[in-house]
């Protein structure tokens, strides 16, 4: 038990400290942004244009603030689960995993995310589940070579068949 919840830990802490490198390398402010009714806090780059964001609903922001709130949402539900003393045993370790499987599904995203940007693209976002990947690309048109790049090396992080890895351009 002792040993699951370092594990967690150290994998929330691994996640968290990726995310922050990856902040680091550019100037960034802290910003509210109000899609719906809802309220969003996060960081945006000094140069990103909150006009833009807004008005033309940037799909990459747009979805990543999306994830990020519905993950937030998952890790909640289950840390209120696993502290729960009225849950069994059996339903906090299955909680536990849960939390785990999940903390390395978003790992495995920003992975994809940055492998795909390291192959040359502008950027890209990534939802991995049950042994599918469904990869969003910004470009215009993926040409088979890129598309086959693109499969590869998502492949390589996931080590998922490339049958089961879907790709869509978007600018």
């Amino acid at each position: 038990m002792k040993n699951k919840k370092l594990l967690m830990i150290v994998l929330f802490a691994a996640v968290f400290l990726t995310l922050w490198m990856i902040n680091l390398e550019g100037e960034y402010k802290e910003v509210t942004l109000y899609p719906g009714e809802e309220e969003v806090t996060g960081l945006l780059e000094d140069s990103t244009n909150l006009g833009d964001i807004e008005l033309d609903g940037t799909f990459f922001a747009e979805y990543r603030i999306k994830r990020d709130r519905v993950r937030s949402q998952e890790v909640e539900m289950l840390k209120d689960l696993i502290n729960n003393p009225e849950t069994s045993q059996e339903a906090k370790e299955k909680g536990e995993q849960k939390l785990l499987d999940l903390v390395d599904r978003m790992e495995t995203e920003l992975m994809i995310e940055n492998m795909i940007k390291g192959e040359g693209f502008e950027d890209a976002v990534s939802f991995y589940k049950e042994g599918i990947c469904n990869l969003v690309v910004k470009t215009d048109q993926l040409t088979e070579a890129q598309f086959m790049q693109v499969v590869e090396a998502t492949a390589r992080v996931t080590g998922e068949n490339i049958e089961n890895i879907m790709v869509t351009a978007n600018k």
